[in-house]
């Protein structure tokens, strides 16, 4: 999520997808990198929620 939404044009975000810096320099690339990191996040709080509230009820 950090990578995808915070971080996107970092040399670690360049690395982790194979993308060159020119690449995600693009508002584009940097828009669809944030709403997939935005959806990763909410899949993390879905699955948190269900592990410590539902499950343990």
């Amino acid at each position: 999520m950090f990578l995808g939404t915070f971080a996107t044009i970092s040399k670690a975000t360049s690395k982790t997808y194979n993308l060159s810096s020119e690449e995600l320099a693009n508002k584009n690339v940097q828009v669809l990198f944030k709403n997939q990191g935005m959806c990763n996040g909410l899949l993390v709080v879905g699955v948190l929620y269900y592990i410590f509230y539902v499950k343990s009820s």
